[in-house]
């Protein structure tokens, strides 16, 4: 059952999906009609999920699931992957590529770099060390809305500063 995103509690298990490029703006409201659709739908063991979804900085998609009626069960996890997959081969965008780092400065515009050359960004110190980064691990709402955006000292990849 499709649902507002604001109306989900802030304990609602989250999947973010980012893509390997900015999402064509000529896409997003087709994406969106089609995650409003398909999460309209989800449900585990024939019981319906309270879902929601967010496009953010045509770069991520972020799909949302109460967990506190019923619970999201593995054959619906993957079903939910299964769907992104299918926006994939649609849209021909990438959502499963990790070695992509998603960065800004200030309220810039997102910039990506493989893993390899963000670690050259830093080493160069093309970059310095005041850029937010996206913690794309986050495990619910709460955690999306606190610590999805934070500063690289706060995250996994403050290592290659300290390698520069």
């Amino acid at each position: 059952m499709y649902t507002s995103f604001e109306k989900l509690n802030k304990s609602s298990k989250v999947w973010v999906f980012q893509s390997s490029s900015e999402i064509p703006a000529s896409s997003l409201q087709n994406i969106s009609n089609d995650s409003k659709d398909f999460l309209e739908q989800l449900n585990s063991h024939g019981r319906s999920l309270k879902s929601s979804f967010k496009l953010i900085y045509n770069h991520f998609l972020i799909i949302a699931v109460e967990n506190s009626k019923n619970e999201i069960s593995g054959c619906s996890i993957d079903t939910i992957t299964r769907f992104v997959k299918n926006l994939e081969l649609k849209y021909n965008l990438s959502f499963f590529d990790r070695l992509i780092v998603k960065y800004k400065k200030n309220n810039e515009n997102i910039k990506s770099a493989s893993l390899n050359e963000f670690k050259t960004i830093c080493k160069t110190k093309m970059i310095d060390d005041d850029i937010t980064v996206f913690n794309n691990l986050v495990k619910n709402i709460d955690e999306l809305e606190n610590i999805w955006e934070t500063n690289i000292h706060n995250s996994w990849l403050k290592r290659y500063l300290d390698d520069a």
